[in-house]
């Protein structure tokens, strides 16, 4: 049988601290090699990056042997990390991709990886993506507690020595609704991010990019009947409509966000919930799964 991966790499920007449980070493890119970030990995310095792939099972079976083969590759340079999953699917027909707005959880496959770059078992950042191309960015306090609002560019303090990040990768397979990840994030663990394994030997000398810039353009074309001998009235009505939406990270924890000519068409609203019981629904705090996601509530009295 013919069998394909999901091929995704990561690029992050990055800052840190030390000590741990299951690990996986980064390797340094020597300084003429440039990474491509187009999913194919023809740089040869990947031919000679260790790799991790003993992922066990969170959802259905706690614990249990992963259904699939992953492998993760961890490598860096002087101001990013850049992570590459290998998750390999005898069917790859059966692969599961649903196309939603940024942000929203679907019942597709899922690869997540999860930063501590404070390694301090508390905090930290997950990046995740899907078949098609829906991302997902959230940001993890007090071990269990994580905000899907968080959207922002990333800047950290850069460590001029070798660092250690907390570190996990999770992925869902959504057809099985089988959630794996390394190291195991145990549903009967206490917390999510201390549990985290760690990412060795980071010597990350520069600073990352502050500037994050999106121009957009948006075309329209309306058509509508003439009307015979009225010369206000035109078959066809074409307008074009450019805009940029602008982040820059002032310093760690304050990021400035401009909009020039917002096209209130692509904004984004929570969707609502009607809730017509007595009581009020609220936002679990437990780590998604691949059955569903969060939802925003209303209550109508």
């Amino acid at each position: 049988m013919l069998k394909k991966s999901l091929v995704i790499v990561f690029l992050f920007a990055a800052g840190a601290s030390a000590s741990g449980t299951s690990s996986i070493p980064a390797t340094a890119v020597p300084a003429a090699t440039a990474i491509k970030l187009d999913g194919e990995f023809n740089e040869t310095v990947w031919e000679h990056v260790p790799s991790v792939g003993d992922f066990l099972q969170r959802e259905p079976k706690d614990g249990a042997p992963a259904s699939f083969k992953t492998e993760v590759k961890v490598v860096y340079d002087a101001s990013n990390i850049y992570v590459a999953v290998f998750a390999h699917d005898p069917e790859p027909s059966r692969i599961i991709g649903l196309r939603t707005r940024r942000d929203s959880s679907s019942p597709s496959d899922w690869i997540r990886i999860f930063i501590d770059s404070f390694h301090d078992r508390r905090s930290a950042f997950e990046f995740g993506v899907n078949p098609a191309g829906v991302k997902r960015d959230v940001s993890w306090s007090n071990d269990t507690n994580e905000d899907s609002g968080w959207d922002a560019v990333w800047d950290v303090s850069v460590s001029q020595g070798a660092a250690t990040f907390g570190f996990a990768v999770a992925r869902e397979i959504g057809r099985l609704q089988e959630t794996d990840t390394w190291p195991l994030l145990s549903k009967s663990a206490s917390g999510v991010v201390s549990s985290f394994g760690e990412l060795t030997g980071l010597s990350l000398t520069q600073t990352p990019k502050r500037l994050e810039l999106v121009p957009y353009v948006v075309g329209q074309l309306n058509t509508q009947p003439t009307e015979p001998g009225n010369p206000l009235v035109t078959s066809h009505n074409q307008k074009t409509t450019v805009g940029a939406d602008l982040k820059y990270a002032v310093k760690p924890g304050v990021t400035l966000t401009a909009t020039m000519n917002p096209d209130f068409g692509q904004v984004e609203a929570d969707p609502a919930v009607v809730n017509l019981s007595g009581f009020d629904r609220r936002k679990s705090s437990a780590p998604r799964s691949s059955r569903g996601g969060r939802e925003s509530s209303r209550s109508a009295r």
